[in-house]
């Protein structure tokens, strides 16, 4: 009497598979493929002041500057591998990047995010993406809150014209990069934060050889944020600054 196969077993899920037309994928190889180094380091970062419909901010597009040149200057990211949107442009000149746009709209900010970025990072690479702006928070029909990043051609309440901050993470995964960090310098984005040594431990080690997505952001869920703060900054972002370059700015090596 032949054996019946057993549905759980390897064999058993390939024959359920097949008979629907799908394949079991071992994505072990490409995982293990990961080098302990970054190959190269790519940002968007986005600061809005000047929105059409909404309240303007005052210190968004400082902190996005900000932002933009510890990143360059401190942390070593390529000028060109980093793409800057201000609302409106600032009148500096010695701007150590080239600017993206001045316009920061829906459409702009999803085209560097969902089209630029996947097309030009490789697996081996980095990826940070800043945000600061209003942001919003709307509750669904369960209880649940979802949160919204709000774009410069916003308008109020019409959330169509928001984009919803779980867009802004799961984009990462069409990205090839195997890390990519978020901070969001805005209202009601949630809590996380995490940080890397210096000298990697084995631990750290083979975590820069996984892919992961992490985020910071300036509050939590039902938190609003304050957008004005000592020497042209929000608190949150000096604070993002603080954090990446050392509890010290001045007098340490900044790392991440």
């Amino acid at each position: 009497m032949p054996r019946k196969r057993d549905p759980n077993s390897p064999s058993g899920r390939r024959t359920k598979f097949s008979q629907r037309n799908l394949t079991l994928v071992d994505n072990s190889t490409a995982q293990d493929a990961l080098q302990s180094v970054y190959n190269a380091s790519w940002a968007v970062v986005i600061g809005i002041n000047g929105y059409r419909h909404l309240e303007n901010l005052t210190y968004a597009v400082n902190d996005a500057d900000g932002m933009a040149r510890l990143l360059i200057t401190e942390l070593g990211f390529p000028k060109e591998k980093v793409f800057v949107i201000l609302d409106p442009a600032p009148g500096k000149k010695d701007l150590p990047y080239e600017l993206a746009g001045t316009q920061g709209t829906k459409p702009e900010i999803e085209r560097l995010i969902y089209t630029e970025l996947p097309a030009r990072a490789e697996a081996d690479d980095r990826v940070v993406i800043f945000f600061a702006g209003h942001g919003e928070r709307r509750r669904l029909p369960t209880g649940e809150e979802v949160g919204y990043l709000i774009p410069a051609d916003a308008q109020p309440q019409q959330w169509h014209t928001y984009i919803p901050t779980h867009n802004i993470t799961e984009a990462g995964n069409y990205c090839r990069a195997k890390h990519v960090f978020y901070l969001f310098d805005a209202c009601y984005s949630g809590l996380a934060f995490t940080r890397a040594s210096a000298t990697p431990t084995p631990y750290e080690e083979t975590m820069l050889k996984s892919r992961a997505r992490q985020a910071l952001t300036a509050g939590t869920a039902k938190e609003a944020v304050n957008d004005k703060g000592p020497r042209g900054h929000s608190p949150p972002s000096r604070g993002m600054s603080c954090k990446a370059c050392g509890a010290r700015p001045r007098r340490r090596t900044a790392r991440w």
